[in-house]
């Protein structure tokens, strides 16, 4: 085989090792199917591979390691959507070798179900948001579990957050077996220790919402109703960019919030959300929903429209889905709310400042802080006094952005 005759190579990627394969544009294995440890791989690609080679790789958990390492080497690396591969590949037998020569030949077809690779710092914010939401379920369960334990034993609970620091010695006053002190000891622990952790998760994300290239989205999205600094960062990871929805409702669908559609001939039905793409979307879009709802009073009146005719839960999720397009429309046309009150829009940077201490860690006062953070966003404002919680905010007029 000369030197110069495209090759389609595919990896199939294991914890430890990877099945590599390769065919040519008439689908012919050219490269055996055989395995390489993780350990070897990037002395085995430099030794192997050709920069007019194209690769295909499943996304997988060492898909990211795999990419890096293979990407400078190539000409093209293709990461493929493994529900999609296996449902081309439904009812074939299922082996390693198989699993590699495969998805060369599609790749040769140019009918591989592709997937969006994100940068490495989309995939850094998004490895810091999921370890985040790991933190939230051990806290959540640690409590959980403090509940049964005091519904159990007919115990009253104390007036204000029984887990606080201040209420662990009213535990240690409780009548309780050995096991179930222990148990309620190391669950309390637990929460110190994940409350901890996810302090310092919040100060990092709070540090990259002002920082490159994440600011300037951070901005948009927290001058609106619904959006803190946590979830307003959940939303741009999992979104990454959002030049690749071309339309509003390709990032409600990636949301999963677009509703699932039975058609055939003249029957037409539409029924509850799809569920599919990123799942942590669709809960922070739900949770700012929650909020939106709450605290603003456009949103609270379309949610009451829409509740008197669907419900609770179907009216959350309308008011997500619409909040979505919104964020759709932002994102993209850099749109700043018309009848943003600018006090309502300063009292959240000031928040946003404190916090964290990122106005300190930019070398500002939060005053400096929130009147660039205006300045960014064109919004013309009044005299500006805030007083809330000890913070002091003093903003004079400006009728230009």
């Amino acid at each position: 085989m000369a030197d110069a005759a495209q090759r389609y190579v595919a990896f199939d990627l294991h914890k430890r090792q990877v099945t590599v394969a390769a065919v040519d544009q008439a689908k012919a294995v050219v490269l055996a199917p055989r395995q390489v440890a993780l350990s070897r791989l990037e002395k085995w690609c430099h030794q192997h591979l050709r920069s007019q080679d194209q690769v295909v790789m499943e996304a997988g958990p060492n898909t990211w390691h795999a990419y890096d390492i293979v990407e400078p080497v190539v000409s093209l690396v293709v990461v493929a959507d493994p529900r999609k591969l296996r449902a081309m590949a439904a009812g074939a037998p299922k082996t390693d070798a198989r699993d590699a020569i495969f998805p060369a030949t599609l790749l040769a077809a140019e009918m591989v179900p592709e997937i969006w690779v994100p940068p490495k710092d989309v995939r850094d914010l998004r490895t810091l948001i999921h370890y985040r939401q790991r933190l939230v379920r051990r806290s959540t369960a640690a409590r959980n579990r403090l509940h049964a334990l005091m519904a159990r034993r007919h115990v009253a609970v104390p007036d204000g957050d029984p887990f606080a620091q201040s209420c662990r010695a009213w535990w240690e006053t409780l009548d309780l077996r050995p096991t179930e002190a222990l148990l309620a000891c190391q669950d309390l622990d637990t929460l110190d220790a994940t409350t901890d952790q996810r302090r310092a998760v919040d100060a990092h994300l709070a540090r990259l919402s002002v920082s490159e290239p994440w600011h300037a989205d951070a901005n948009l999205m927290l001058h609106r109703p619904g959006f803190a600094v946590v979830n307003a960062m959940t939303l741009l990871s999992a979104v990454g960019t959002i030049h690749r929805f071309p339309r509003s409702s390709h990032l409600v669908a990636y949301g999963g919030l677009d509703p699932r559609v039975y058609q055939s001939g003249e029957t037409l039905r539409a029924g509850r959300i799809s569920k599919r793409g990123r799942r942590e979307l669709r809960s922070v879009m739900v949770q700012a929903a929650w909020v939106a709802v709450t605290c603003d009073e456009y949103w609270k009146a379309r949610f009451a429209h829409l509740q008197a005719k669907l419900g609770t839960p179907k009216a959350i999720v309308a008011i997500a889905r619409k909040l979505l397009v919104l964020v759709w429309r932002v994102l993209t046309h850099r749109e700043v709310a018309d009848r943003s009150d600018p006090e309502t829009v300063a009292r959240k940077y000031l928040r946003w400042a404190t916090e964290h201490r990122l106005a300190t860690s930019l070398h500002l006062s939060r005053t400096e802080f929130v009147r660039l953070e205006l300045k960014r966003l064109r919004i013309k404002h009044g005299p500006i006094n805030i007083k809330s919680g000890g913070w002091n905010l003093r903003l004079e007029a400006t009728t230009a952005g």
